[in-house]
This record gives structure tokens, C-alpha cells and sequence, in this order.
């Protein structure tokens, strides 16, 4: 055993840090009397690590040294506290040591030190405010991680695109239209619906990108002075080194030195970034943009400066916050999403080519770059030895996009990952979208080549694929079938938004030269998304034994559309592994979005020659599925949760955490159905009732019809508040709080609109008294299926009417309402589904096959209930359940969310008479139901259940 003594720890430790791959010094002398544990210098950020043996109040007194060394001392940029394991000796130092630790930022160290004054208190450090650092446990890997991306996590960076945002518009509410006009054509963007001021915006941005990168190369340019100019390929002969942004922002003609300063940096290289910024400086010569610049340089000086200042979200955020993604199928991927899901797509140092620059990582969507920067920060992470950010950048990432705007700020991003990298080798390519002189262009979509498996295609004038301010083809570059990661967040936005941007023609010639690319695809797919062709480009893409790596719409998982595509990929591919966060307050990935996503990666399948082999070996491996109760909000917070998932020690990172296993034959055949529950139990009973396990099952269209009308009625009928002489009663609308009872009475006067009353008979003929809802508030409903009075149609649901036994199944959208032969069979069987399906079981049934878009706000398509399970109800079961359902139906029923409402245990007791479902299983689920975020609509285990 070693010894516990902290100097020796820390010794160690410091050791560690410096195998990560960091500048490390231990006991350093920091300014005046002051000395730090370990002193970190990493890129542009310094960090004091501040160490405390285990013991009563030690993690407090680690803050409080922390604090003292940044406010008002400001000796570092950052400050790690850490607290060692009980019992911890030196031999016992590794990388995979578990260890407990917390980020101090200058803006905690503010709040702690207002707070002592106010408190008086010199004693101890104050716990538990908004703002305070949180104390997490990982590995000794993650803290050497988190030293690293501590620049990150601190500084203020929503507050400086906020004052940026604020600029750009200051600066373009002072411009006339026609100078809009001028600055948005400098980058060749579109006005939107004849307004120039969200493009003229969006060029300022290219300002800001530039002068944010001039900032970070001024401690570099007098060392970088060319031997040949860049500009003309001739010996360079010019003064130098070029002004540094302070000086263009002093000069009297800030414009004009500005772009003396930036073309003479161009003699180096940088032209994806400064040339375009040139080309908007030229624009205009007008007083207001000058004022305008000047503001822009003052914000990109005080970025740089900033420990947060150089976060490559930033101006992604920024960009995204103008570009309105929904409307062009753009979706930023977050810092800490993007962080996790290159964490677990390169697990370790052996997912990587021997030779570095062999490596290939390929976004084809890569808006501003925030993937691929993940990727490169995840391969220093693991190869720290002989790692070289020029070669990271010009060789292993390629980054492909129709927007060029984004693609400068992918460019500049990366380059401020590696100043000395030479642009002209950057794979930073515009790929042309619309129409072309060589005809319609689908983008990214024309790398997917057809008459093959996985051909290799050269760029060249077919793919109309450029380096971003060049007019040259990238003919040199092979990529399909070759990446050993292809990493992309890919747009799921109709097409019909996504082609917004083209002309009524346009959109119809690019629309057809997608199909015709994807005529011969081994999985059929429509004209409706591109986002499934997106998915076929990424397999497409990767090479044998690579990976594949997503940010998806939770909705991939289960649509009917998705089902083929599923299949395939689990056919081409080892589903590896799938996260979905759980958490009411971050259920998505991307930060323009709140539509629910999930993390998806996926290993090529290596398959030898006959198809044995290390196939079949993994054939019955399983998918592991993470649930995050708590969506990571920080790049720490996210690197030390892959780790952990890495590890496979899910339970390291606390209760934030589940992990499941989903048998591989479920998942060939498109099953993704456990992404929809947290619970374990809640997906088991799910999965037994679909396969008959739980009693005897059928799907609902195998025995009723799914008279799936409500846009129908919508569109035919209006609310009328006085009834008159066409009017009928119908339940218009979905309001859950006031459907507190399975049995309810139509009491909505609606009558046909005008000039619809052909269609409004269609559906009033296709009215039901069983009907199943198109949408619900699960924190707010009571009633997950209604039964009423008379039978009626909904604006909000479905009817269903059952078939009389031995009645061929009619095709699931079928019959007539108003055949009223064998009533009382219709009316029995209906009141017992009622009561099945207002049960914990039937809940459970229906969240199972939910489309959320929305969390805690599914919907069900027609596509969905028809692969709703349903008992198959015997004569003795209907009669039960029917008795269920009168004792119960006009008794006010609580929350899902209540797992001790009166009511549905009544209807819970019911359904384990009448079908043998064991009453224990039931109780369980039902309290289950209380804590699954789906139906609180809060984190888990918040608030008591009732």
C-alpha cells in the first residue's frame, strides 16, 4: 500500500495529467505567496487543480482554495477541485481510478466571494445556489478530459451571442435596403420573402468570423511571414507582419485598414475565411458601416479574450439563431451532444489507423462544423502521442454542405483549432444545391452513387462538390466507402421546407434528380424527407469496419416510414448503441430544435467471404440502449458521461443513468420500440403484451376498423355555438383536465362548412362511441380512450368499431358506422376495450407505439394504431370488463401519473380477473407510469408519486 500522504498524491496525479496528454506542474509557485496543487497550461486556457484528501468538509475547502486563486487574484483561467477517494494510496492511482471533482469558473468565484461578504462568513464556502460548481465522479480519464474542455464550460458564451446578435442587428437596422441588398449579394444569398436584412445579417456574421480568427492569429503573424505568396504563387516581397485586429479597430478608417490587413494574410493562406470577408468589406464604404465594423471587431476582441471567447459553438449559434433551420432541415448539434456522441463512436486509441492521417471522418450535413470539431478533439483525446491538429484538419476531416455561410464558420472554427493548417488542403466543401449549367444538383445526396455496393466514386464535375471559395472541383478525393467514421446530424425536415429555398421549378427538378439517385437504393424510400436518403448516404459513406454516428429524430426509431431503413441498417450494421434523453428539460440534441432525438452508432459489419465467420459471432450480440434522466448541459458533464458509457459502468455517473440491452432479432426486424420507456418494466410489459406473452393478443385492426377522421372532421366541419338545423354533437377539441371520465357525452355543436357537406356525411357515416385519441397530454390526461353516449366523431379522435366474430379483417380503415347489426355485441366489446384500455396495460400499450414530437405530447398516426396490441377477448372477458367499465365510467379517474388513483386500480383488478394478468405486475407498472418522465412530464423520481 502506498502512502496517503497528499504531496505524493499529487504528485501522481500530476503524472497522470501529463500521460493525458497535458502540461502539468506540480506545486507551482502563482503569484505572491501563492502555490498551486498542479498548475495546467492546455491551448489558450491555464487551470489550478486544487487536491483535498477525503474527510468531513474537505470538498468545501477545495472550492474555497479554488475561489482564492482566481477571485480577485485571477491567477488562472479555470480551477479544478478534487477530493480523492477514501482510503486512496499512490499505488492506487490510475487512469481509471474513480475520483471526485468539480469545475470553478471566475463567474463562481464572483458569486462565492459576494456571498461570503454578505455573509460575513470567512468559514466555509456556501452550498447549494443556482450557479454553484457541481461536484461530479468519474475516472481519472475524465478529469484529465475536463481539464482539457474546461474553456468550454466557462466564460459567458450565451451572453456573447447575445451581444453579437445584438450588433449584427444594430448594424443592419442602420442600413438602407439597397445596402442590404449589396452586403447579402457579396456572399450570394436570397432575400427572404423581398426582405434583405436577415442576408445582409448573416454576411456581417462572415465579418465577425474573420475578425475573431484575426484575433487568435496575432500572437502568430511575425513568425509566419510567407517565403511564396498564397494570392499569386510568386516570391512574396511585402511589408509585414499585417495589423493586429487592436490596430484596424483604432485606425480612423477602420475598413480600409482592416482589409489591407486581411489580403495581406491571405499572401499565408486562410482564404475560405478572409476572402470572403473581403469580398463583404467591399461591399460597402458608407459611415454606418463603419460604425458597424468597428462594433464587430470590438465584440471579436472581447471573445478572444474571453476563457469562453473561443468556444467553436459560438458563432454556431449565432448562424443557426439566423438561418431558421426548421424551414431549410439545418440543425446545430450542441456542444455537449456533439462531444458524447464522438465519445462513444471512437471508444479508444484502437479505433484509429495506425497512421493518423489515414483516417477518414466525413460529415456530409456539416453546417458550422460542431461534429467534426468533436471528432478532432475525441482523437487528440485518445492518441495524445503524435497527435497533430494540421493533419487532423487536412487530411481525416471532410466536411460537406449546401450552405456556404455555414461552411466559412465549419473553416474558421476548425482553424482556430490549428492556425498553421494550409487552407488549400482543408476538406471543406460547398456542394451545389439547385439548379446548375450542368443541371439540378441534390447537394450532399449526388455522393451516392449507384450499380453497387459501396463503389468507389471520384469527385469531379458529376458530384459539383468545391472548396469553399474556389471554383475548382475536389477531383483528387475519393470518400465513398472509405470513412472510418461518418458523423452527421442530417436534416428529417420535409422537403418541401427544406426546397423552400428553390423555385417552383427547381424544387420539382431536384426533387426528381433525388429519386433518380436513389432509384436503385436496396431500400425503397419517398419524395416526403431526405432525411432516410441522408441515412442510406452515411452507410453509403463508411468503410469496412467503420462506424456510423447520428443525431436522430426520436421518431426514426419507431415511424412506419423509418421501418425498412431500420432494417437495412441493422442488415449492413452492429446497432451498437443508441442514447435518448429522457429529461423533460433537454430531450433533444440540437439546439434549434425541440423535437425529442436520440444518439445512434452504428459498426460496419465485417463480412468474410461466404458469409461466415465473425458475422455470425456477432450476429446475436445486443443493442445497448442509455436513457439520461439528465441530458448533460456541459462539456465536462458530457465527456464524463461517455466515459462512463464507455466503460460500461453506467452506475458510476449515479441515478442519471439506465442502461437496457435489446436482443439483436428485435432489432433486425425494425424494433426500436425501447427507446419509448425509461422503465425497464414498463418496455417488458410493452414487449409481452405485443407478442402474446401477458395473455392472448391481436393486433386492433385484426379485429375493429380505425375510422381515422379527425382531419376529415376538421376540414368539413365548423363549431357552431347555437345548433341549428344541420348540427350534430361531437367532442371538438382534446382538453384533458376536462375529460375526467371514461363515459362522456358529446355536447359540441358542429355543423358542415360551406360547400363541404358531401365530406362532412362521409365522416358523421363513420362515427363510433369507442374512440381512440390522435393526440394527448400524458402529464395531463386521465382518459386514454373515451367511450360515449351516442356514438359520435371527434376533431381530436378516432372511432373504432368492432368486427362481429368471424368478419374479415377489412383492411383497417374500412366499414360502416351505421351498420348497426349485432349491437349489443358492438356495444359490449366496445365498453370492454374501454375499460382495457383506460388500464395500466393499455396505457403502457399505447405509449408503446407513439410518435412523440413532442415530449409528454404524443401522437398516434393511423400507421401507429394499427400496431397496437389488444387482448383477444373471450366471451367471459368481455362480459367482465364490460361490468368493469359501468361500475367505473362515470367516476372521475385520476392522472396517469397517480399511481394510486381508485379508478384505474379498480379497472387494473379487472383486467387481472378477466385476462390472468398477475395483479403484482400490474401494481408495479402502475407505479412505474408515476415516475416515467414520458407521463410526468418531469425528471425522473421529481415530486412523490400519489
Amino acid at each position: 500500500m502506498g502512502s496517503e500522504y497528499e504531496p505524493n498524491l499529487n504528485s501522481e496525479l500530476c503524472d497522470l495529467f501529463a500521460k493525458g496528454g497535458l502540461r502539468a506542474t506540480k506545486e507551482k509557485k502563482i503569484g505572491k505567496n501563492k502555490r498551486a496543487d498542479i498548475y495546467i497550461k492546455h491551448d489558450s486556457h491555464t487551470v489550478i487543480v486544487e487536491c483535498k484528501l477525503f474527510g468531513h468538509g474537505k470538498r468545501d475547502e477545495a472550492i474555497r482554495q479554488a475561489v482564492e486563486r482566481l477571485e480577485p487574484l485571477q491567477l488562472a483561467d479555470a480551477a479544478i477541485a478534487v477530493v480523492y477517494p477514501k482510503g486512496c494510496a499512490t499505488d492506487m492511482m490510475a487512469m481509471d481510478m474513480s475520483i471526485s471533482y468539480a469545475i470553478v469558473g471566475r463567474a463562481h468565484a464572483k458569486s462565492h466571494m459576494l456571498q461570503r461578504t454578505l455573509d460575513g462568513s470567512q468559514q466555509e464556502t456556501p452550498r447549494s445556489r443556482t450557479g454553484d460548481p457541481k461536484w461530479q465522479r468519474g475516472s481519472v480519464r475524465d478529469l484529465v478530459a475536463a481539464a482539457k474542455r474546461v474553456a468550454k464550460d466557462l466564460g459567458d458564451p450565451a451572453a456573447l451571442v447575445r451581444e453579437l446578435d445584438a450588433a449584427l442587428a444594430d448594424a443592419v437596422d442602420g442600413l438602407a435596403e439597397g445596402q442590404r441588398e449589396r452586403l447579402a449579394g457579396a456572399m450570394d444569398l436570397p432575400s427572404k420573402d423581398g426582405d434583405w436584412g436577415p442576408a445582409a445579417k448573416r454576411s456581417l456574421l462572415i465579418l465577425a468570423s474573420a475578425a475573431m480568427f484575426h484575433g487568435r492569429l496575432d500572437d502568430h503573424l511575425p513568425d509566419m511571414r510567407p517565403g511564396v505568396d498564397a494570392r499569386t504563387g510568386r516570391a512574396f516581397n511585402g511589408s509585414w507582419p499585417p495589423a493586429t485586429l487592436a490596430r484596424c479597430e483604432g485606425s480612423s478608417n477602420v475598413v480600409h485598414t482592416l482589409r489591407a490587413s486581411w489580403n495581406l494574410i491571405l499572401a499565408v493562406d486562410y482564404r475560405p475565411i478572409f476572402a470572403a470577408a473581403v469580398r463583404v468589406l467591399d461591399a460597402l464604404d458608407a459611415p454606418v458601416f463603419t460604425r458597424a465594423v468597428r462594433s464587430i471587431i470590438q465584440w471579436a476582441r472581447n471573445a478572444v479574450g474571453s476563457v469562453g471567447g473561443l468556444r467553436h459553438d459560438v458563432l454556431g449559434r449565432i448562424f443557426h439563431r439566423l438561418l431558421e433551420g426548421k424551414y431549410d432541415g439545418s440543425f446545430y448539434t450542441s456542444v455537449p451532444a456533439s462531444i458524447l456522441l464522438a465519445g462513444l463512436a471512437i471508444r479508444t486509441g484502437r479505433d484509429l489507423p495506425r497512421r493518423l492521417g489515414e483516417m477518414r471522418v466525413i460529415d456530409a450535413a456539416c453546417g458550422t462544423g460542431t461534429l467534426l470539431m468533436a471528432a478532432a478533439e475525441r482523437i487528440r483525446d485518445v492518441r495524445p502521442a503524435g497527435y497533430s491538429g494540421r493533419t487532423v484538419i487536412e487530411d481525416v476531416l471532410i466536411g460537406i454542405d449546401i450552405n456556404d455561410t455555414a461552411l466559412h464558420i465549419a473553416a474558421t472554427t476548425l482553424g482556430l483549432l490549428s492556425p498553421e493548417t494550409q487552407f488549400e488542403r482543408m476538406n471543406i466543401l460547398h456542394a451545389e444545391f439547385g439548379m446548375t449549367e450542368g443541371g439540378a444538383a441534390a447537394g450532399s445526396l449526388e455522393q451516392y452513387g449507384m450499380g453497387g455496393t459501396l463503389p468507389v466514386r471520384e469527385w469531379g464535375e458529376a458530384h459539383r462538390a468545391r472548396q469553399i471559395d474556389t471554383s475548382a472541383p475536389r477531383e483528387s478525393l475519393s470518400y465513398v466507402g472509405r470513412a472510418n467514421l461518418v458523423i452527421m446530424n442530417p436534416p428529417f425536415t420535409r422537403n418541401d421546407l427544406r426546397h423552400l429555398q428553390l423555385g417552383k421549378d427547381a424544387k420539382q427538378k431536384v426533387s426528381d434528380r433525388e429519386a433518380d439517385l436513389f432509384s436503385s437504393s436496396p431500400v425503397k424510400v419517398g419524395r416526403a424527407s431526405s432525411g432516410p436518403m441522408f441515412l442510406l448516404l452515411a452507410a453509403h459513406l463508411c468503410g469496412p469496419g467503420g462506424t456510423v454516428a447520428l443525431v436522430l429524430p426520436l421518431v426514426a426509431a419507431t415511424n412506419s416510414d423509418t421501418l425498412s431503413i431500420r432494417r437495412h441498417l441493422a442488415d449492413e450494421f452492429h446497432v451498437d448503441t443508441i442514447v435518448v434523453a429522457c429529461d423533460p428539460e433537454r430531450y433533444w440534441f440540437s439546439e434549434n430544435t425541440t423535437i425529442p432525438e436520440m444518439l445512434v452508432v452504428l459498426r460496419r459489419r465485417v463480412r468474410k467471404a461466404g458469409g461466415g465467420g465473425g458475422r455470425r459471432a456477432s450476429a446475436q450480440k445486443p443493442t445497448r440502449v442509455y436513457h439520461l434522466t439528465r441530458n448533460p448541459g456541459m462539456a465536462v458533464e458530457a465527456a464524463a458521461v461517455a466515459g462512463a458509457l464507455r466503460r460500461g459502468a453506467a452506475a458510476a455517473a449515479g441515478s442519471d443513468i439506465l442502461a437496457s440491452d435489446v436482443p439483436r432479432r428485435s432489432i433486425a426486424e425494425g424494433d426500436w420500440s425501447r427507446v419509448q420507456f425509461l422503465s425497464q418494466r414498463l418496455y417488458d410489459m410493452f414487449a409481452d403484451i405485443a407478442a402474446g406473452r401477458l395473455f392472448p393478443a391481436k393486433r386492433l385492426p385484426e379485429v375493429a376498423d380505425i375510422h381515422y377522421i379527425g382531419r376529415q372532421v376538421r376540414g368539413a366541419f365548423e363549431v357552431a355555438k347555437i345548433p341549428g338545423r344541420n348540427c350534430r354533437l361531437s367532442i371538438y377539441g382534446n382538453v384533458p383536465d376536462l375529460l375526467s371520465t371514461i363515459l362522456t357525452t358529446p355536447s359540441d355543436y358542429i355543423r358542415p362548412d360551406k360547400g363541404k357537406a358531401a365530406e362532412a356525411e362521409r365522416a358523421w357515416e363513420r362515427r363510433g362511441s369507442l374512440l381512440f385519441p390522435e393526440r394527448v397530454r400524458t402529464n395531463l390526461a386521465r382518459v386514454a380512450v373515451l367511450y360515449a353516449e351516442m356514438p359520435t366523431v371527434g376533431s381530436a379522435w378516432a372511432p373504432v368499431i368492432p368486427r362481429l366474430p368471424g368478419m374479415a379483417e377489412s383492411g383497417g380503415d374500412g366499414g360502416s358506422g351505421g351498420d348497426r347489426t349485432g349491437h349489443r355485441y358492438v356495444e359490449s366489446w366496445s365498453k370492454a376495450m374501454a375499460a382495457y384500455m383506460n388500464s395500466t396495460a393499455g396505457i403502457v400499450s399505447l405509449m408503446g407505439v407513439q410518435d412523440s414530437k413532442v415530449f409528454a405530447y404524443p401522437r398516434w398516426s393511423l400507421s401507429n394504431l394499427k400496431r397496437l396490441h389488444i387482448p383477444a377477448l373471450a366471451e367471459g372477458a368481455v362480459r367482465d370488463l364490460a361490468a368493469a367499465f359501468d361500475a367505473n365510467a362515470r367516476l372521475r379517474i385520476g392522472r396517469w401519473s397517480v399511481h394510486n388513483d381508485p379508478v384505474r386500480a379498480s379497472l387494473d383488478r379487472a383486467v387481472s380477473g378477466a385476462l390472468g394478468v398477475e395483479q403484482d405486475v400490474l401494481d408495479a407498472a402502475r407505479y412505474d407510469l408515476s415516475r416515467e418522465p414520458a407521463c410526468t412530464n418531469k425528471r425522473y423520481g421529481e415530486g412523490a408519486p400519489r
